[in-house]
């Protein structure tokens, strides 16, 4: 059975089928699984008349919520004509923000899709707080969409933290994220490459006295320490050494030029969810892989 069977896909209030919404239906087509279509939105204008107390206010929201509605129901009958299981709907809320990681998390998805801007002059893709909201707070993957490229991506680019301070429980998310990326792999029928950087700070001043002349050698045994580590996560995958890729330098920067090098449509990447404090520390390194990424992403989380 394919790991997603119920897709959730955050339809644009502009209604338009964009790139995301293009991705969740190539999805549940490969899948065989449930798409389902919300949008959720609201007037300002209609808002504003609400709170004057305008009596046509009232009438007007839900033709406003009538009309999204039709124009689901009416790409939703398209797909059904084309065998696929699809659910659509319409929301009207004054927070979308909070309504919409509200909505995923009752749905019970096994993935989200939403779409992101990307800005190709700069190559990244730009997050608003809504975005990032969902990726801190929807308990299911979410995939960020901002590239008009492949429907099915074609090559998708896994990375790890090959050196992990904390224990087995990093191990453990690695092996997550890893089955995350080979299962949107197997369905898309994708090529999967696995990358990992060494993210050392050169030892510099009084730091380079200190350990005198064999920090060529330190370097030599990081880099080659961690390229064994590298092809063990990827032996134990059953993925082939050309699609394995040890890296050097700073992770988002070294992960984002490989990927564009290599023509990926999406980077698979992990990140824990915290709470309070440590919210603001959350996925560092995910968070500027995403923010400096030239394809889509797809942020599989531990949580806490």
């Amino acid at each position: 059975m394919s790991r997603y069977q119920k897709i959730l896909v955050f339809a644009d209030p502009a209604m338009t089928r964009g790139p995301a919404f293009e991705r969740g239906v190539a999805l549940a087509q490969s899948s065989g699984g449930k798409l389902h279509i919300v949008l959720i939105d609201h007037s300002r204008l209609i808002e504003v008349a609400n709170r004057l107390g305008r009596h046509e206010a009232s009438q007007a929201q839900q033709a406003w919520i009538q009309q999204r509605r039709q124009w689901l129901e009416a790409e939703a009958e398209v797909l059904r004509g084309k065998g696929l299981d699809v659910t659509v709907d319409a929301v009207w809320s004054h927070s979308p923000r909070a309504e919409m990681v509200t909505y995923a998390n009752e749905l019970g998805a096994d993935l989200i899709v939403k779409e992101v801007r990307h800005e190709p002059l700069a190559k990244r893709i730009w997050l608003t707080p809504l975005d990032w909201h969902l990726v801190r707070e929807c308990k299911a993957p979410v995939m960020l969409v901002g590239i008009p490229t492949h429907k099915l991506p074609r090559r998708i680019v896994v990375a790890i933290n090959v050196y992990s301070i904390s224990g087995s429980d990093d191990d453990q998310f690695n092996q997550q994220v890893v089955k995350e990326a080979l299962d949107l792999a197997i369905q898309c029928n994708a090529e999967l490459h696995l990358a990992s950087s060494v993210d050392f700070p050169m030892i510099q001043g009084d730091g380079l006295a200190m350990v005198g002349s064999w920090a060529p050698e330190l370097y030599d045994d990081l880099h080659r320490n961690h390229a064994e580590a590298l092809r063990a996560y990827a032996d134990a995958h059953r993925i082939p050494p050309d699609r394995v890729h040890s890296l050097a330098g700073w992770t988002p920067l070294a992960l984002s030029t490989f990927a564009e090098g290599l023509g990926a449509d999406v980077i698979v990447v992990g990140t824990h969810a915290r709470h309070g404090l440590d919210r603001l520390l959350m996925g560092s390194v995910a968070e500027a892989v995403i923010d400096a990424g030239p394809c889509d992403v797809l942020v599989v989380k531990q949580h806490a």
